[in-house]
């Protein structure tokens, strides 16, 4: 203990110079008059107040603490309400920030759901990717909402809105891939990779934009509330001090002598023990100077003491607080006594002091919290410290964590258990990329292509099952051999290359080559090389992923065979098969011509059946040739005026419109990318059916159009809609089949492969074609086509009538 801090001689030297003992107010006041000391008019005005009525003292000692408290009062409740609207500004910005993260989980949750998709190929992985498109929607707009009043945010939201929605377009265009290529783990094509990468992008910067400008607004506002809660404290603290003041002052009016200053003395004490500090008193030679002295010397000892628990507090605090992971104080009963900040945010809190008095029921499922208590309890009774237990848990509002716990038990200086110190690293992350290690690592084994991991210089390092089976080479064969080993000497430079590529950080395409097994056998095989970068983002090797086509490389032969016997039959049908059948109809009207009145008139008939069959027949194989050739006629598209190529279509059919009452309409109607030459072909056969179908109304109405019905990004409905005998929509999986009538032939001509055709020149330029139509009450078809962007670069309709 110091010197002075000795309570028994009082004459001991004090820290700040000089000696504190009780004749020091004796020295100061000796041989001094009451004028000297205090000043005559001092005494006058003491016997001035001592004069007043009780009445007036009262009042006056009444009123003056009421109108300070009363100015306080008013000054802080001004402060307070600014206060309050500082406090909602940060309140409503986190609020923006939350959505905006909600957002970023959405479009992350649909991402995932599509890569899952695209590995496995279950329909169950895409819920990710609905929920995104159910949620997304609302979450925009009670971002816009929550924006109302910054304009700038609200244009940068509806630009977010527009990049996000091209972003679920791009992710279902990858979808789509996969599932019209039917083959997982699926290979998305490069343009819709390039793509959905370039959306993702796009969407990543917007979000960075408008978070940066809310961290902006948080900062500022944050600033604002700081403010304006310190001057809510100072206005608080001048409003106590006004009070207090007041208060003293009318209590040293009301009082004077020995009993004001017994007072003041009783005031100091009570200011002793609360921590404040005290009020100077007038010094005396008496019991109450020598206790004030004394009063004044504690004063000073405990503020020393305060000072120093002060900053070991401050210490312990800011230690607390710039610790990166939850640090905790518990009590015996395992109530938080304090927690850092670190602890305060990982429920999403800002204000570690709300802890203060709850339990891990406040914030767990009843059974985990109650098997945290045990635990805590446990150690604090066997004061066995709990040493980096991992511990999964899930927290209310935030969901699972995974943590690295330690916790230790506090004992005081009697040697009691007083409660627990603990801490919590967050390892969630670390946790996740295991798993989807583990998940990777499981695709590897269970891929059907042989997955073959290299170091920079080519030699193998991993080696899962598929490649085993196709190469023949077990797993501690084919280890710590080179690459080269997979392939003919006359490919090495080939393999070679691409691995130099795959090192230099760029991924090949896929590639077909010829890989060799370990019995010699050769094969035709789809190969591709990527790189494989560790964590600091080098590469550390390459990944080679081979499949075998041979089959398909069979296929491909026989197909071009197919092909060459079918260019065969073509070339029979359009020559052999068109000779007899101009024989029958050339020999059928030479009879009825020349021997007519010589024949019986049921003999006339069946040689006119036999013409009109004939010609049936010709018009039959042409359809089939006209069919058959397109399947291997280019399609050359070049932006065409749809509306324009209607019309002359419409009038080109003259002949089928002789004597009929038609209304033709043609609306507005989009530039397609499309073949001019197919196109008139399409409007011809579909424009013709409707001529057809409505012959038996007396006025034939055929509307042709753009329709919003099932447009896609990136394209255009166009439909043709006619008023006449229609079709039941049981049989309209029927329409579009070679051959397949929907109505009876002696009722409507024709040989059922029009609309077959049509499809065909739909589904080559990248569309969709379907129908809709109910019995006697007209029918519309649907063409849904790209859209062309270059207008400069249009195709007149004379030029599409020359192209056809």
């Amino acid at each position: 203990m110091p010197e002075w801090q000795d309570t028994e001689g009082w004459s001991t030297p004090h820290p700040r110079g000089g000696f504190r003992g009780p004749n020091v107010y004796l020295s100061e006041t000796q041989g001094k008059t009451p004028a000297q000391s205090g000043g005559g008019w001092r005494r006058r005005a003491s016997q001035f107040w001592a004069d007043r009525p009780l009445r007036t003292k009262g009042w006056v000692v009444l009123a003056i603490p009421v109108v300070a408290l009363l100015l306080g009062t008013f000054v802080f409740a001004l402060q307070y309400r600014r206060q309050h609207g500082a406090m909602a500004l940060v309140q409503h910005t986190y609020q923006v920030k939350g959505e905006l993260q909600r957002v970023d989980i959405l479009l992350l949750e649909a991402e995932s759901s599509v890569r899952g998709f695209l590995l496995r190929g279950q329909p169950e992985t895409l819920i990710g990717e609905q929920t995104a498109e159910e949620e997304l929607p609302s979450t925009f707009d009670n971002l816009m909402r929550l924006v109302a009043d910054n304009p700038t945010q609200r244009a940068r939201l509806a630009q977010l809105r527009s990049l996000v929605d091209q972003r679920l377009s791009a992710l279902a265009a990858v979808r789509d891939a996969s599932i019209a290529a039917g083959v997982w783990p699926a290979i998305v094509p490069e343009d819709l990779r390039q793509t959905a990468a370039t959306a993702r992008n796009d969407v990543r910067q917007q979000l960075d934009t408008i978070r940066a400008e809310e961290d902006r607004l948080l900062a500022v506002r944050a600033s604002d509330e700081e403010r304006a809660r310190s001057r809510t404290r100072l206005v608080i603290l001048g409003t106590l001090a006004l009070g207090l003041v007041g208060s003293l002052l009318a209590t040293s009016l009301f009082t004077s002598g020995v009993v004001g200053r017994v007072r003041r003395l009783e005031a100091n004490a009570d200011r002793l023990a609360l921590g404040q500090p005290l009020e100077s008193v007038e010094p005396a030679n008496d019991e109450v100077g020598r206790l004030t002295a004394r009063l004044e010397t504690a004063s000073g000892l405990l503020r020393e003491r305060e000072g120093a628990l002060a900053h070991e507090r401050d210490l312990l605090g800011a230690l607390m607080d710039n610790i990166p992971y939850p640090v905790f104080f518990k009590d015996r009963q395992s109530r938080f006594i304090r927690v850092n900040t670190a602890s305060a945010a990982l429920v999403g809190s800002e204000d570690p002091a709300q802890f203060v008095g709850m339990n891990d029921f406040d914030f767990f499922p009843a059974e985990q919290a109650q098997q945290l208590f045990e635990s805590e309890q446990h150690l604090m009774d066997a004061r066995e410290p709990i040493v980096n237990r991992i511990q999964h848990s899930t927290i209310a509002g935030v969901g699972p964590r995974w943590g690295l716990d330690n916790k230790a038990p506090i004992v005081d200086r009697e040697g009691q258990v007083i409660g627990l110190v603990g801490t919590s690293t967050d390892i969630t992350e670390m946790k996740r990329a295991e798993e989807v290690r583990a998940r990777l690592a499981a695709i590897v084994e269970c891929s059907n292509d042989a997955i073959v991991g290299v170091t920079p210089d080519g030699t193998i390092t991993s080696w899962n099952p598929s490649a085993a089976r196709l190469y023949g080479y077990a797993e501690d064969e084919a280890l710590g051999r080179p690459l080269a080993l997979l392939v003919p000497s006359d490919n090495e430079q080939e393999l070679a290359g691409m691995l130099g590529q795959a090192v230099a950080g760029v991924g090949t395409d896929r590639r077909d080559t010829v890989q060799v097994t370990k019995n010699g056998r050769l094969f035709d095989a789809s190969l591709t090389l990527s790189p494989v970068r560790d964590t600091a983002d080098t590469v550390a090797g390459a990944a080679m992923i081979a499949r075998d086509i041979s089959a398909q490389k069979q296929a491909e032969v026989a197909l071009q065979a197919a092909n060459k016997e079918l260019e065969a039959f073509t070339y029979s049908v359009s020559h052999d098969l068109r000779a007899p059948l101009r024989a029958m109809h050339g020999f059928s009207r030479i009879l009825i011509e020349d021997y007519s009145a010589e024949m019986p008139e049921e003999a006339q008939t069946y040689l006119q059946l036999v013409q009109d069959n004939a010609r049936q027949m010709g018009r039959l194989v042409d359809d089939l040739l006209a069919f058959s050739r397109l399947g291997r006629q280019p399609v050359v598209k070049r932006p065409v005026k749809m509306a324009d190529l209607a019309r002359q279509v419409f009038d080109d059919l003259q002949a089928d419109r002789e004597g009929r009452q038609v209304e033709f309409t043609v609306g507005d109607m989009p530039v397609c990318d499309a073949d001019p030459g197919l196109m008139r072909q399409v409007f011809a056969n579909l424009i013709g059916n409707a001529l057809k179908f409505t012959r038996g109304q007396e006025v034939a109405a055929i509307e042709i159009g753009t329709s919003p019905k099932r447009a896609e990004d990136g394209e255009e409905v166009i439909y043709v809609r006619d008023n006449g005998v229609g079709f039941d929509m049981a049989y309209a999986h029927k329409l579009f089949g070679v051959f397949q009538r929907l109505h009876r032939a002696e009722d409507y001509e024709g040989t059922g492969v029009g609309l077959a055709l049509v499809q065909r020149i739909v589904h080559r330029h990248g569309g969709r074609i379907w129908a809709e139509a109910e019995v006697d009450r007209g029918a519309t078809f649907f063409i849904a086509l790209p859209v062309a962007a270059p207008a400069n670069e249009l195709v007149p309709a004379d030029a599409a009538a020359t192209a056809a």
